[in-house]
């Protein structure tokens, strides 16, 4: 029989880790970002084993109002509308962690400490990204629309068509490929009309795919060896407390700031927030 902790457990669990805070993450690549970030801040991370798990935390912290914190990745929450809005519940900006860490100017930083004898400027990155997300900027409109319309079926960034762009690059073919596959699936109507409606940003890249496109940057662009996606998060992962941060790191930043306010000191008589 599994053992549940009681959300009075975990409100007091930070002072057994000498933390300010507990922050209950998905998993292993959160609780690695977390160790690094969350420690300047005095949170301690803990990993749940997954989203759904943070979220059944985020309910219970919720309905108890005790002091913990809950860390998910906003994947394509934004346009379901099922976020939960309580500030101690803290969303990436961006999909998920992995697009929160690598930044223009992390994976610049991050390509030149590994090296490869030509400095590599941030603005180099951000061109090479800015064409990219245009190469693929349809097919996360068909990813969202086929996660919020619940097709039940698999999206471009399935796990073998991230095979064929980690082996082949963004080839215009295959994109172009993948998509024809993917509107024949679709109720084109439906799709032109949402997607008319809503705008992306590069953000929205699916993680797993943002750390494909680093390496395809760092091999066919730059000329660096291949790493493995563990070690470019956990590079990057590293480098992020010590940037100068962009829009979407100090929106971050914020979130965390008033989140750990709210479990440090909480607001007079406790009032519960729905």
């Amino acid at each position: 029989m599994a053992l549940i902790r009681s959300s009075r457990a975990s409100s007091v669990l930070n002072r057994f880790h000498g933390a300010k805070a507990i922050v209950y993450v998905e998993g292993e690549r959160d609780e690695a970002f977390w160790s690094h970030f969350g420690e300047s801040y005095g949170i301690r991370p803990k990993s749940a084993g997954s989203k759904s798990a943070c979220l059944e935390h985020a309910q219970k912290l919720i309905e108890t109002n005790e002091r913990f914190l809950v860390a998910v990745d906003s994947d394509y929450d934004d346009f379901s509308s099922s976020k939960i809005d309580d500030p101690r519940v803290i969303y990436t900006y961006g999909y998920s962690i992995e697009n929160l860490v690598c930044s223009c100017k992390a994976i610049a930083r991050y390509l030149n400490l590994k090296g490869g004898g030509v400095r590599i400027r941030e603005s180099e990155v951000k061109e090479v990204a800015s064409r990219w997300f245009e190469q693929i900027k349809n097919l996360i409109y068909i990813d969202v629309f086929m996660h919020i319309s619940k097709q039940g079926k698999k999206g471009p960034f399935a796990r073998e068509h991230l095979q064929v762009f980690c082996e082949t690059g963004l080839s215009d073919v295959e994109i172009k490929k993948i998509e024809n596959g993917m509107l024949r699936a679709l109720n084109k109507a439906d799709f032109l009309k949402w997607k008319n409606e809503v705008k992306l940003t590069k953000h929205h890249v699916k993680g797993k795919f943002v750390l494909c496109l680093v390496n395809q940057m760092a091999t066919r662009v730059f000329g660096q060896k291949k790493s493995s996606n563990d070690d470019l998060f956990a590079g990057m992962a590293a480098l992020f407390p010590t940037q100068i941060q962009s829009k979407g790191h100090n929106i971050f930043r914020k979130q965390t700031v008033e989140a750990l306010k709210r479990v440090v000191i909480p607001s007079a008589g406790g009032k519960k927030k729905g």
